[in-house]
């Protein structure tokens, strides 16, 4: 089968390695527990979540973001970071 890559598509294809897919995991889980109201604690802050897990908490997401990666050695691009309005927990 051919396939004209020009062609118009409601698809969108991403070439993601191993830790873009792990990341892009975190970010379906995140919008999952937002939705479910998970996070009512962290209402009003930032929350940075690795591996399905949060990790840190705190009012300014740059800062938490460089706090969590020095403290478990991870890149901090494979932190996703994410703020918890309030209002939006059960």
């Amino acid at each position: 089968m051919n396939v004209d890559p020009n062609a118009a598509s409601d698809v969108i294809h991403l070439d993601l390695d191993e830790a873009g897919r792990a990341l892009l995991a975190d970010w379906k889980y995140i919008n999952e527990q937002q939705n479910a109201g998970a996070w009512s604690e962290h209402a009003g802050a930032y929350i940075a979540v690795y591996d399905k897990r949060v990790l840190g908490h705190g009012p300014n997401p740059l800062k938490l973001r460089e706090e969590v990666a020095a403290k478990t050695g991870l890149s901090p691009n494979r932190i996703a970071i994410t703020y918890v309005h309030p209002g939006i927990e059960s």
